[in-house]
């Protein structure tokens, strides 16, 4: 595949991806022209490549997150999403409403920050809606299988922090 059909092809996904991990449109644009330089820079690779998409992707992924380390955001802590929630709670709101405000969307994307890295980067390269689990598995360098384990935990953690801090009771 030619360099400039691979970056037509694939270049919404990228940015997406870099989006799904840098949450800023310059820094996401900038992630993935980084991305896309180094695809061109690996270009003679790409006779080898079984999966361009996914090859591409984890490319888009690996910047992203270089260019993310270059500028760590504060910490989270647990005690501020819990206030987070509970003062989206005490405005008697019912749980339709809260889920649909635009603070509920940014404790959530909190909360999925808390997660360990392997869940936390599983989850967001899933919903990426270009990526299905086996292009998370080639892009993340696991397996399918390990993919899918990790979004039903990380969901299953994010359900389960969520239920914590809105003081729901937990069946048994």
């Amino acid at each position: 595949m030619e360099w400039a059909a691979l970056v037509e092809q694939h270049q919404r996904m990228v940015y997406r991806i870099a989006f799904s991990v840098l949450r800023n449109h310059h820094d996401a644009e900038d992630a993935a022209q980084e991305a896309f330089l180094k695809v061109f820079r690996n270009a003679a690779k790409l006779d080898e490549v079984t999966d361009a998409k996914g090859w591409v992707a984890r490319i888009a992924w690996n910047a992203a997150l270089d260019r993310k380390r270059q500028s760590r955001p504060a910490e989270v802590s647990a005690e501020g999403l819990t206030r987070g929630i509970q003062s989206l709670r005490d405005g008697g709101r019912s749980p339709e409403e809260i889920a649909n405000t635009s603070e509920m969307q940014r404790l959530l994307a909190q909360i999925i920050r808390t997660l360990p890295a392997k869940l936390r980067d599983a989850l967001t390269l899933s919903t990426v809606e270009e990526l299905g689990y086996a292009e998370v598995a080639v892009a993340l360098g696991t397996s399918e299988a390990a993919i899918r384990a990790r979004v039903f935990q990380a969901r299953r953690q994010i359900k389960e922090k969520l239920d914590r801090m809105l003081g729901v009771e937990v069946e048994a």
